[in-house]
């Protein structure tokens, strides 16, 4: 069996050929933005990185974030799962900030596309990106509201965001 030009010709002659999936030009544009974006998000993320004030749970945080990464929750009456690590993702935001988070959980999508080897390029690079993206995206939002919450009303003045 070989892929030529989207076709999956066979070797035997009694198999035909089938059409193998092709993903289309809006759906490759959507992958390359948000792979674009999760370079920046990780480049940001590495470079305040010397800022983190890191002690001993920071490594066990990622080390329980990376191994649960694969166990998930069903959510009754619902076609959905929570994935056990989030709780890990948010202790790290919570801890440490929104660069510790987003650095482990792109080095869990980095590892997760090293061991699934017979996925396309374009699954790899979004099983990083959009952990990394979403994990940014999550943890500047909550340092936004709770910074905006604590000049308005004084809430968390005596702990960290």
């Amino acid at each position: 069996m070989r892929l030529q030009r989207g076709y999956v010709q066979t070797t035997s002659p009694e198999q035909t050929a089938v059409r193998a999936p092709e993903i289309g030009h809006f759906f490759r544009a959507f992958i390359s933005m948000l792979v674009a974006l999760g370079v920046y998000v990780l480049g940001r993320a590495i470079v305040d990185l010397p800022a983190v004030k890191f002690d001993y749970r920071l490594p066990i945080l990622a080390v329980l974030m990376m191994a649960s990464g694969r166990f998930a929750i069903k959510v009754p009456g619902r076609a959905a799962t929570v994935g056990v690590s989030e709780v890990f993702v948010f202790g790290t935001i919570l801890l440490f900030g929104t660069s510790a988070a987003t650095v482990i959980v792109a080095l869990e999508g980095i590892g997760l596309a090293l061991t699934q080897r017979r996925q396309p390029l374009y699954r790899a690079l979004f099983n990083v990106a959009e952990p990394a993206v979403s994990t940014w995206s999550a943890g500047t939002m909550f340092v936004a509201v709770s910074s905006m919450l604590r000049s308005m009303f004084g809430v968390f003045r005596s702990g960290r965001p």
